[in-house]
């Protein structure tokens, strides 16, 4: 399942993405209510095995300004559904659609072609800007002389029309490459994203970076890492706070190399590391004069590993979840204030017979106050599950009545 894989619609119902399942096995988008009633498959992928052109492994949606739900899938888009001449990669390049919320008007609005610079592979969701067109990203790209390239930002209309690639990754040196995350709107329209691999650093561990809607203005903000004991490849979506400052994490480095929170300005200054991920009591840290200067606060143990995308809810609060590892080792739902103080583990999956384990994507913050997330798995079988959590009121020291 994509990074982002869960939102809700305007509606007040839940919606979905899941990369395998549903009918013919590659993948569905789902609905149900907040209570866990409702439940529903709206569509199922058929884009491989089975002669089509749809897409397959779907990664993620996002609810439009006309209230129709957009997503891509990873592969599949092809023409005869066949494998390719391997017989080891999907058929096709992946896919940007179109559903209703009723799980009509099912609609391919672009098949990637991989061919001319044109992006392939989308392993992230939509995002739409300011003018109601849908920006995207890719893993890859494709060109003449270089099959697989780095990578895509690109650019079209809610009805498919005015596809553009407004950035190729890893052209210019010192550029990021491979993009597993989808893009943010900031205020003003700009737009920023990550990147898991290239920078300026020699290790090439990725980058932050923004761009104007048109493409032009493409600058990267920080390159991973700029010392040592840094977080490196970071793979989901950048957060802005309210203070308005992007908020991210990164899947490795930090003082034991199992990932990091971060927080930047937006014109690249003020970074710094809010907290480094210690797995548990016993992980390894890196070898001895690799970090040159303290960890980040203080070590907490069996916190998880590998953190994705952050939310930050009424509370003001910032909220994530690890993909793995933790105290019962199917990773972990915390939470930190914005300036990394107060850190704390409010889940560890699986606490009990059923419980899900190693949550994917991004947490939302729903209207009712609560958390929902999903995870790939859970302690009984290998079947994905939907969480909520909910958040605990702050409690607010009051003076006395006055007498």
């Amino acid at each position: 399942m994509g990074e982002g894989a869960l939102i809700e619609g305007s509606d007040g119902k839940l919606y979905g993405t899941i990369a395998g399942g549903g009918a013919k096995g590659e993948g569905m988008v789902l609905k149900l209510n907040k209570d866990g009633n409702g439940y529903s498959a709206l569509y199922s992928f058929v884009g491989i095995l089975t002669g089509g052109n749809d897409g397959s492994g779907p990664q993620g949606l996002l609810e439009g300004k006309d209230g129709a739900l957009y997503g891509t899938t990873q592969h599949g888009g092809r023409d005869g559904g066949a494998l390719d001449p391997l017989g080891m990669l999907a058929a096709g390049n992946g896919t940007v659609f179109r559903l209703n919320k009723d799980g009509t008007g099912y609609r391919v609005l672009r098949r990637l072609t991989c061919g001319g610079g044109e992006g392939s592979s989308p392993w992230a969701g939509l995002t739409q800007g300011p003018d109601g067109a849908l920006y995207g990203t890719t893993l890859n790209c494709c060109t003449d002389t270089n099959e697989f390239g780095y990578g895509t930002v690109f650019r079209l209309n809610q009805d498919g029309s005015g596809y553009r690639v407004l950035h190729t990754f890893g052209v210019q040196k010192g550029d990021g490459t491979r993009l597993f995350a989808a893009l943010t709107v900031g205020t003003g329209g700009i737009l920023y994203g990550t990147t898991d691999g290239g920078g300026t650093a020699d290790a090439g561990s990725g980058v932050v970076f923004k761009l104007n809607p048109d493409g032009s203005g493409y600058t990267v903000l920080h390159s991973f890492p700029q010392k040592r004991g840094d977080g490196r490849m970071p793979r989901s979506r950048l957060l802005e706070g309210r203070d308005g400052a992007l908020y991210g994490t990164t899947t490795s480095g930090g003082h034991k190399d199992l990932g990091t929170v971060f927080k930047l300005n937006k014109d690249g200054n003020g970074y710094r590391l809010l907290h480094s991920f210690s797995g548990q009591s016993d992980a390894p840290s890196w070898p001895e004069g690799w970090m040159e200067e303290k960890p980040v606060g203080k070590p907490v143990e069996w916190d998880g590993a590998g953190p994705q995308g952050l939310v930050q809810a009424r509370d003001g609060v910032i909220y994530g979840t690890t993909g793995n590892v933790g105290k019962n080792g199917g990773g972990t739902v915390f939470k930190l204030n914005p300036d990394g103080g107060g850190f704390t583990i409010l889940h560890a999956f699986p606490s009990f017979d059923g419980d899900g384990k190693n949550p994917h994507g991004t947490l939302i913050a729903a209207s009712d106050g609560a958390l929902y997330g999903l995870t790939q798995s859970n302690s009984t079988n290998n079947c994905a599950t939907l969480f909520k959590l909910v958040i605990a009121p702050s409690v607010r020291a009051t003076a006395p009545p006055s007498r």
